[in-house]
Parts: structure tokens; C-alpha cells; sequence
């Protein structure tokens, strides 16, 4: 790019797969008769994730910086194994945008963000 142009490029590899199973140490207990049962653990089956990010900042204008960018996050599970408490079984995508202006003796800077995913 040029001097007051900026690209930036990530990728992000996260071995979830290695995860097996949530391990649950504890038992419910029954408080009619007392008796006790186990909690089982939970499988998971999660895939690694994979994150692809790029961003870009420029500074051409005098005194200010503005910048945006894009994040695609692979879903670590399908539809078939996710649960209400864990990850979601779609893809995630995560916009962004912000500005900011610099002044004498301070500087102001403000973002925002956008962020859903598909399944």
C-alpha cells in the first residue's frame, strides 16, 4: 500500500478439535429420597476454527485516522452436535469502522461495530 494507506491481513487457527468432551464433576441430588446421580460429561465433536481478518487505516487526511475492517470466524460445530451454551453452528462475521481526529493537546477516536452470524 502507500504511507498513509495501511492493509493489514490475519488468519487465525484454533485446534478446538482436540476438545472432547466438557469434563462434569459433580452429581444432582434427588431432595425427595435423598439419592444421588451423576452428571455425564458432554461430547462435544467441535472442528478447529479458522478466523480470516483484514483491516485498513488511513491517514491522508491532516490530523485525522480513519479505519474499517472485516472478520469471517468458521463455525467450530455443525447444527447437529451445538448446544443452547456453546458455540454457534454458523458462520460469524464481524464488521467494523472508526475515526479519529487529533487536536492540539488531545485526541479523539470513536468506532463501531457490527457483528452476526449465519447458520
Amino acid at each position: 500500500m502507500t504511507k498513509e494507506n495501511k492493509l493489514a491481513l490475519e488468519y487465525t487457527w484454533t485446534e478446538y478439535s482436540s476438545n472432547e468432551r466438557l469434563h462434569i464433576n459433580g452429581a444432582l441430588r434427588n431432595p425427595v429420597d435423598g439419592s444421588t446421580t451423576d452428571i455425564a460429561d458432554v461430547t462435544l465433536r467441535w472442528h478447529d476454527m479458522h478466523d480470516f481478518k483484514f483491516g485498513w487505516v488511513n491517514t491522508s487526511i491532516e490530523s485525522w485516522t480513519l479505519g474499517g475492517g472485516y472478520s469471517l470466524t468458521l463455525p467450530v460445530t455443525d447444527r447437529k452436535n451445538t448446544g443452547p451454551t456453546f458455540a454457534g453452528p454458523g458462520n460469524f462475521h464481524h464488521f467494523y469502522a472508526g475515526a479519529g481526529k487529533e487536536f492540539q493537546s488531545f485526541r479523539i477516536d470513536g468506532g463501531v461495530e457490527y457483528y452476526f452470524g449465519i447458520s
